[in-house]
């Protein structure tokens, strides 16, 4: 399962929501990404990528922490080994502020 998917299980009842955007893709196709990869996630989907410039995507995946307030606290480029930790211990210390 998707290290989003499952934080979302985890952290949902605490108030995250994880929301994906799926930039330059047709929307069959998210669906089925999502679907073979078992991740019950919201998606997004903006077949034209217009959602990058404003969020100034520089790469992809780009995961943005978003506060109760709507305020963009943390960003992440990319996706390696240690991206599930990092994300776990700032979603950890968003829930204790």
């Amino acid at each position: 399962m998707p290290v989003l998917a499952t934080l979302e299980r985890e952290y949902g009842a605490d108030g995250l929501a994880v929301v994906t955007v799926c930039l330059g893709s047709p929307a069959e196709d998210v669906r089925r990404a999502l679907r073979r990869a078992n991740a019950d996630l919201q998606a997004l989907i903006d077949e034209d990528a217009g959602t990058a410039k404003p969020y100034q995507v520089g790469g992809t995946p780009t995961t943005y922490l978003i506060d109760g307030a709507g305020a963009i606290v943390a960003s992440h480029v990319g996706y390696g080994d240690s991206t599930e930790a990092r994300l776990r211990a700032e979603i950890e210390r968003l829930l204790e502020e």
